[in-house]
């Protein structure tokens, strides 16, 4: 049984599957619905080719955000619904401002934590109860603060 091999109607040439117009003159090929332009070798494949049937290269794109799988004609994500216009640049400006509250959170926390030790440390140094500033200890304010951040410590344990 010889297999009858479809030819385009304007230059002859043997109709490729998968493309929506002839890989040779670039006519659109009788019955088949127009896709999508290959971005490396700009041959029209049908809607539903995930690659090119010419060079193989790869309709789809990633999400930067999610991982989602897209055709490259989408402008969005589809399960996130991110742009995928200028998402590059997008992700690393969040994770950016993730990281500057990230390191925002951590100074507020040594702030609460610190502040009571501080305080204390000035004002067992005003009433003289410490040594320190002018006292007879020969530590000073510094050794008063690191005594308390110690002592501070130990009653956590």
């Amino acid at each position: 049984m010889t297999q009858v091999v479809e030819r385009c109607e304007n230059c002859g040439a043997p109709e490729r599957e998968g493309l929506a117009c002839c890989e040779y003159c670039d006519v659109p090929i009788a019955g088949r619905v127009l896709g999508i332009r290959c971005p490396s070798c700009s041959e029209v494949a049908v809607p539903e080719a995930r690659a090119c049937p010419v060079c193989n290269q790869s309709f789809t794109k990633g999400c930067v955000f999610c991982g989602q799988v897209a055709f490259l004609t989408a402008g969005s994500c589809p399960r996130c619904h991110e742009a995928f216009e200028g998402a590059e640049q997008r992700k690393k400006q969040r994770e950016e401002q993730q990281r500057q509250q990230q390191m925002m959170g951590m100074a507020a926390t040594g702030v609460s934590v610190l502040a009571p030790i501080v305080g204390q440390a000035i004002s067992s140094q005003i009433t003289g109860s410490g040594g320190g500033f002018g006292g007879k200890s020969g530590g000073g304010a510094m050794a008063s603060l690191f005594d308390m951040i110690i002592k501070s410590n130990d009653k956590k344990r």
